[in-house]
């Protein structure tokens, strides 16, 4: 890095912030983020897929295993609709602190919601990762 073989962190950060690189070692900076980016989505994108294979062979084997994802779902999605139903539609009264409970329970099992819906639907923020670090391991292997 930076035309040194062997250079430390520091010989990085000292480089970086004394402002002047050549065009050589502005490339490599450019290579070596775009390596460290790509080995992430690699990352992202068999983390995601070995937590789905997991399930799947998790229910091959016929596990009791297999059920803990479903049965967490359907507990985020209840407490999230149940949620909902208390603080939106039943119009009754209720302490302030059993008010605000709701409230950070609801916006907890929102976020939940979410994760529940990417998991068992997919995500399309994950899809296009996964089709933007494929399409980069295409362009960098017909290089």
């Amino acid at each position: 890095m930076l035309g040194k073989p062997d250079a430390t962190a520091e010989d990085v950060e000292a480089a970086l912030s004394s402002g002047v690189l050549t065009g050589e070692q502005i490339v490599a900076l450019k290579a070596a983020e775009q390596s460290f980016a790509l080995e992430m989505e690699r990352v992202y994108v068999g983390d995601t897929q070995n937590a789905r294979q997991q399930t799947v062979e998790l229910a091959r084997a016929e596990s009791p295993l297999a059920w803990g994802s479903a049965i967490v779902s359907t507990l985020i999605v209840a407490g999230y609709f149940f949620c909902i139903y208390r603080l939106f539609i039943v119009q009754i009264d209720m302490p302030p602190n059993v008010f605000q409970l709701l409230n950070v329970m609801f916006g907890a099992l929102s976020l939940a919601f979410g994760q529940v819906c990417n998991y068992w639907l997919g995500s399309s923020a994950g899809s296009k990762r996964a089709s933007d670090s494929i399409r980069k391991i295409a362009e960098q292997t017909s290089r």
